[in-house]
């Protein structure tokens, strides 16, 4: 009989250890993974900051600084442990040590993701603040892009990173003039407002739409100076690394029968960095009709109807 009783004592053993749940781990291993690319002062192709020695992270109102490698041609950083759920990252920057490790005084922004609501946030993917969740027992990987200021082990249990891709921000000025007889017509309309009021030759009034791939990045106008003194200077991501083929649609302000509105006028084309082949000065000059010869683009006038 004590014999039977013990062998129940030890099924029961054996039942009790099968049934034994997994624990999640209290934390997770977190790295940033950026790609290599290049980004410039907001106008050149290429970023000349020295190389990032670290990066600077603010997580869930925390701030880390972490130490990066490079691998295979892509910015790593060290492992960071997180507990497995949702995190908020609010600050991704890449710094330069300038050659005084320690001393953090003087050290140099290299690349940043830009914040939301600030100029260039409509240039990369996911401007910050923004969320991440990181699994128990499961592989994450979480984007981020990062622009130019002016360059742990695997386990079992989650790993999750940061995908950086870097943005060439390009820029392209665009100065126009509007020609037409029936500049009379224009009484009460915003040319009528420029210093030298209606005439036959006057600064063009213009937007221009840039399309990405056929798909719409950002648009940019001269109204709030009336087209006068100044050119329309755009500025566009260019993800490096990948093929991007841009469209820059010209719209001029122009009387539609009786209506005063945008019209199209030209599309420009190029890809990633090429120019797009017309003058020398650094700004396409453009004309509708003949007033200015000489114009990089001259547009007939018979397109304004």
């Amino acid at each position: 009989m004590k014999k039977l009783f013990f062998l129940f004592m030890m099924v029961g053993l054996i039942i009790v250890s099968c049934n034994k749940t997994t624990e999640t781990p209290a934390t997770q291993d977190v790295a940033f993974k950026a790609s290599t690319a290049t980004i410039s002062d907001f106008k050149a192709s290429t970023c000349d900051n020295p190389a990032p020695s670290y990066a600077l992270i603010e997580i869930d109102g925390a701030i880390m600084q972490v130490g990066i490698f490079n691998l295979d041609g892509q910015i790593l950083t060290n492992t960071l442990k997180l507990a497995p759920g949702t995190h908020t990252i609010s600050m991704f920057v890449l710094k330069n040590d300038n050659n005084t490790p320690g001393v953090t005084s003087d050290d140099i922004e290299v690349l940043a993701t830009p914040l939301t609501g600030a100029n260039y946030a409509n240039f990369v993917s996911h401007s910050l603040p923004f969320n991440f969740t990181v699994d128990a027992f499961m592989k994450t990987e979480v984007n981020i892009d990062v622009l130019c200021f002016e360059a742990a082990d695997i386990t079992n249990f989650g790993f999750a990173w940061f995908a950086i891709d870097k943005i060439t921000v390009r820029e392209l000025c665009f100065f126009g003039d509007f020609c037409t007889a029936d500049y009379m017509t224009y009484a009460g309309t915003l040319y009528a407002q420029q210093a030298n009021g209606l005439r036959h030759d006057m600064p063009a009034i213009f937007k221009v739409e840039v399309y990405k791939n056929n798909n719409f990045v950002v648009s940019y106008n001269n109204e709030s100076w009336l087209g006068e003194g100044a050119p329309l200077c755009v500025q566009y991501p260019d993800f490096d690394g990948t093929v991007d083929n841009f469209s820059f649609k010209l719209y001029v302000k122009v009387l539609v029968g009786t209506s005063f509105e945008y019209k199209l006028f030209h599309t420009f084309t190029t890809v990633d960095g090429g120019q797009l082949n017309y003058g020398t000065d650094g700004v396409l000059d453009f004309v509708i009709g003949d007033c200015v010869p000489d114009a990089d683009l001259v547009l007939p006038s018979y397109l304004n109807i």
